[in-house]
C-alpha cells in the first residue's frame, strides 16, 4: 500500500479534521458550547470553595467536546482537557512546572534532573532538556523530533509541553500524519489527583508503545480496555472507511467501557484528592540505591534494593506528604524548596516552605519579606529550631541545608543510583539489573546552579560521538550521523546490544572513529592520531565534564546528619566530602577516578583541605593550648598590670 505525499497526507488529515468536527456538530451542539464556556473559564469557573473536597460525579467528553456514553458506537476515548477543562482552568494548569514548565525557558528556577537519552549499543549516554538553563542538550541537539521524544519519555510524562506540541509543530514535522492518527498525550490531571489507587501509570507506557497515545488516560483510570493498536495502521488510513478483510490488523483501536463505572445518566465518578498521595510521586520521582561500594576490593550489593543506611525520609516518617511542602496554587509552579528559589521565582510561600524557612523562619533565611505576614515564623508541623551547637557560621554561608541532611550518607565511594526517569522505574522490566545504564552516583558534593553554596547531586558523565575537532568544545553528532557510522564501521548495533552494560572497546572506538571525529566518554576524548592510533586525553569542557543535579530527598533525621559525630565526618584525609573517589563507569578499580574536590565549581586546593583535616583530630587539644596561652596572657597582663598601677599610686604620694 503506497503512501501519499507530504502536501496530500496534510490536505487529508485536515480534512478529516473537519469532519469530524461537523460529525461532532450533527451529534449536537455540546462541543460548540463547551467551546464557548472553555473562552470564558477564567471568569465562570466553577468552586467549591470548602476544605471538604468537591464529589466528582462528571460527564466525560471527547476529544471533540462531545458527551460519552458507553453504548456509542464506536466509542471515543475520554479527554482530560474537555473534561477536566468544564470547571477548571486547563490552560493554566498546562503551563505549570510538570507541563508547560518542560519547554524552554518559560520558568526561571533551579537546574532539574534530565531526561537521559542512553543508546547503550553505540555508546551513548546524553541528557536531554528544553529549558534552558539545565545546561543540557536539546532534542534537535541529538536529532530527536518530539514524536521520538513521546515515544522515548513518554512513559513518565503527565502530558502537555513536549508530549503536546502545537499544530504548527506537527505540520512542520516528518511524523505530522503519526501525531494526528495517534493524537497528543494531554495534561492528565488523575495521574497525580487519583486518589484510590486506580490509576495505572504503567499503562500509559504501554499505550504510547502502540502508539494509542490519546487512548492512554481513558486506559490507565481503568474506564475501558483497548483493542488494537494505531502503529499497525499505515500512514494513509482512513479512520471513516469499512474495515479491510485482507488487513485486519489495520483499524482503528476499539474503545471498550466499563459499564459498571457508568450511572445511569452516563456520569462517572472521580476518586480525586487536592493533595496528591506519596505514591502517586514516587512513579516518577523515585531513587533506588543499589550498591555501596566499602572498599576498593569489596563492592557490596545490598538485595532489596534500599538505601542501606536510612529509614527513609524523615517526614514522610513522621506522617507529612509531598505536598506539604511542594506547594502550588491553580498555576502549578509548584514550590520546589531548592536554595534561594524566593530570589528567582519571589512570594512568601517559595520562603516558608524552604529548609530554613520551616525551620528557622524566614527572617532568618531571606529577610523580612513582607511585614504584614507572619514571616517571623517557624515550626510549620512541629518542625523543630535546630541550634547548630558549635558550627561556626561559615558552613552556613557555603553550605546548603541539604549538604549535610540529605541524601545517600557519604562514604568513601558514592552510591550506584536508578532512577525513574533514567532507569523506567515502575515499569515492570525482566532486563533492567544493576548494570542497567545511566550510571548515576550519589552524592556529588558540588556548588548548586542556583546559589554559591555547595549541595549534595546526583549526577552522571555523559558519553557521545562528535564530528568537532577533539582540541575544540566538541558537541554530540546527532543519532542519525551515529547510526549511519556505526553501520559503515560493520558494527550495527542490532538487537543483542541495546541492553549493553560494558562500555565499547578500544577497537569498536577505533573502527567508528574512521568515521567521526572524536568520541566522549568519562570526562576523555577518544581521536586518531596521523599514524592512525587512538588517542585517550583529558577534556575539561563543559560538555565533558559531568552533568549533575541537586537532590533533597531522602531527609535524614539529625543523629545521622553530617557532623553529628564531629568534624571528623567531613575533615578528615579521607572524608567524602572532599576525597570521596568517584568512578565515572564502571568499577572504581578499573575506571579513572575523579576525586570530589575536583568536580567542577570546587575550587578546593586539596593540599589545603588535607592540610586542614590533619589539624581536626588535635581540635580540642589545640582549644586547651589555645585556653592556655590565653590563661598565661591574662597573667601576665595581670601581673604587670598590677605593678604598673602600683608605681603610679606610689608616684602620687
Amino acid at each position: 500500500m503506497h503512501r501519499l505525499s507530504r502536501n496530500k497526507a496534510l490536505m487529508w488529515s485536515h480534512a478529516t479534521h473537519m469532519v469530524s468536527i461537523l460529525l461532532a456538530c450533527a451529534v449536537g451542539f455540546g462541543g460548540s458550547e463547551f467551546a464557548h464556556a472553555q473562552k470564558k473559564e477564567a471568569v465562570e469557573q466553577l468552586k467549591s470553595d470548602s476544605r471538604s473536597p468537591y464529589f466528582h460525579r462528571i460527564t466525560l467528553y471527547d476529544h471533540d467536546g462531545v458527551a460519552i456514553s458507553p453504548d456509542d458506537m464506536p466509542a471515543q476515548p475520554y479527554s482530560p482537557a474537555m473534561t477536566c477543562g468544564k470547571c477548571h482552568p486547563v490552560d493554566t494548569i498546562a503551563d505549570g512546572w510538570h507541563f508547560g514548565g518542560l519547554v524552554f525557558d518559560t520558568h526561571k528556577g533551579g537546574k532539574g534532573e534530565p531526561w537521559i537519552l542512553v543508546r547503550p549499543q553505540y555508546g551513548v549516554a546524553l541528557p536531554v532538556s528544553e529549558r534552558m538553563f539545565d545546561v543540557a542538550y536539546t532534542l534537535d541537539d541529538v536529532g530527536l523530533s518530539h514524536w521520538q521524544f513521546l515515544k522515548e519519555f513518554g512513559r513518565h510524562l503527565p502530558g502537555g509541553g513536549l508530549a503536546a506540541p502545537d499544530r504548527k509543530t506537527i505540520d512542520a514535522s516528518d511524523e505530522f500524519i503519526r501525531w494526528d492518527l495517534s493524537g497528543v498525550l494531554e495534561v492528565d490531571c488523575m495521574m497525580c489527583h487519583s486518589k484510590s489507587g486506580a490509576y495505572d501509570s504503567a499503562e500509559v507506557e504501554r499505550q504510547i508503545a502502540r502508539e494509542n497515545v490519546k487512548y492512554a488516560a481513558t486506559a490507565a483510570l481503568g474506564l475501558a480496555v483497548i483493542r488494537g493498536d494505531m502503529k499497525n495502521v499505515p500512514d494513509d488510513f482512513d479512520p471513516y472507511a469499512p474495515p479491510n478483510p485482507d488487513f485486519p490488523e489495520q483499524r482503528a483501536p476499539g474503545v471498550i467501557y466499563d459499564k459498571s463505572k457508568f450511572d445511569p445518566d452516563d456520569r462517572v465518578i472521580f476518586d480525586v484528592t487536592r493533595n496528591p498521595p506519596v505514591e502517586n510521586c514516587y512513579f516518577c520521582h523515585t531513587a533506588s540505591v543499589l550498591s555501596l561500594r566499602d572498599s576498593e576490593s569489596e563492592p557490596n550489593y545490598p538485595s532489596d534494593h534500599r538505601r542501606p543506611n536510612s529509614t527513609g525520609d524523615v517526614h514522610l516518617a513522621a506522617g507529612m506528604v509531598c505536598t506539604d511542602c511542594h506547594r502550588n496554587g491553580i498555576d502549578h509552579h509548584i514550590t520546589r524548596g531548592y536554595a534561594m528559589e524566593w530570589a528567582f521565582l519571589g512570594g512568601n510561600m517559595r520562603a516558608k516552605y524552604s529548609c530554613s524557612g520551616c525551620h528557622l523562619g524566614t527572617n532568618n533565611s531571606v529577610g523580612a519579606i513582607d511585614q504584614r505576614l507572619d514571616v517571623e515564623s517557624f515550626g510549620h508541623y512541629g518542625a523543630p529550631r535546630p541550634e547548630h551547637r558549635g558550627f561556626p557560621p561559615l558552613h552556613f554561608e557555603i553550605l546548603t541545608c541539604t549538604a549535610c541532611h540529605s541524601g545517600s550518607l557519604p562514604s568513601q565511594f558514592p552510591y550506584e543510583v536508578q532512577t525513574s526517569r533514567a532507569h523506567k522505574l515502575g515499569i515492570a522490566s525482566r532486563k533492567r539489573s544493576f548494570e542497567t545504564l545511566p550510571h548515576v552516583v550519589e552524592p556529588l558534593f558540588a556548588r548548586s546552579a542556583s546559589s554559591p553554596s555547595i549541595a549534595p547531586h546526583r549526577g552522571f558523565w555523559p558519553s557521545f560521538w562528535s564530528i568537532d575537532k577533539p582540541e575544540s568544545d566538541v558537541r554530540p553528532a546527532k543519532l542519525q550521523a551515529v547510526e549511519r557510522a556505526f553501520e559503515a564501521a560493520g558494527l550495527g548495533g542490532g538487537s543483542g546490544e541495546e541492553h549493553r552494560t560494558s562500555p565499547l572497546t578500544d577497537d569498536q572506538i577505533k573502527a567508528v572513529l574512521a568515521h567521526l571525529r572524536c568520541y566522549v566518554r568519562d570526562g576523555f576524548v577518544h581521536y586518531l592520531n596521523g599514524d592512525g592510533e587512538l588517542v585517550r586525553e583529558k577534556n575539561e569542557s563543559d560538555f565533558a565534564g559531568p552533568h549533575l543535579w541537586p537532590l533533597a530527598h531522602d531527609v535524614r533525621p539529625a543523629a545521622q546528619s553530617l557532623g553529628a559525630n564531629g568534624c571528623e565526618d567531613c575533615h578528615s584525609d579521607t572524608g567524602a566530602v572532599f576525597f570521596g573517589k568517584i568512578a565515572a563507569i564502571g568499577d572504581p578499580r578499573e575506571y579513572p577516578i575523579t576525586l570530589m574536590h575536583q568536580l567542577p565549581g570546587n575550587n578546593v586546593d586539596p593540599k589545603l583541605a588535607k592540610l586542614w583535616s590533619a589539624m581536626f583530630p588535635y581540635r580540642d587539644l589545640g582549644k586547651w593550648f589555645t585556653g592556655l596561652c590565653l590563661a598565661v596572657l591574662v597573667a601576665i597582663f595581670l601581673v604587670y598590670g598590677l605593678r604598673g598601677l602600683d608605681s603610679i599610686t606610689r608616684r602620687i604620694r
